[in-house]
């Protein structure tokens, strides 16, 4: 059964995927199509430097809070954390000179 249910939902996926990029042709063959703006990613200092991040920086260094609690008295997800702390520790990959 879960073989089954497993397979559907793959052909499922394959077909919605199918249907998206038919949709992005038509798009470019009508000059409506563009894809991601140049710019629109930031750099990690940009990121790390806004002031909810920083905020949260400065609690993970504390260290004697939670990701839960940090997210209360900041006001953001976990998830947002998360990604603030995996991209602090990328930081400091590269700063040490590591890849």
């Amino acid at each position: 059964m879960m073989g089954i249910l497993s397979t559907m939902s793959s052909f499922e996926k394959s077909l919605i995927r199918e249907r998206q990029m038919e949709g992005i042709k038509i798009r470019k063959e009508k000059g409506l199509y563009s894809g991601r703006r140049i710019g629109t990613r930031e750099s990690i200092d940009v990121f790390l430097n806004k002031k909810k991040n920083r905020t949260i920086i400065d609690y993970l260094k504390r260290g004697t809070y939670s990701y839960e609690e940090i997210g209360k008295i900041v006001g953001c997800s976990t998830t947002t954390i998360t990604k603030v702390n995996k991209v602090l520790e990328i930081k400091k990959v590269k700063l040490s000179g590591h890849k």
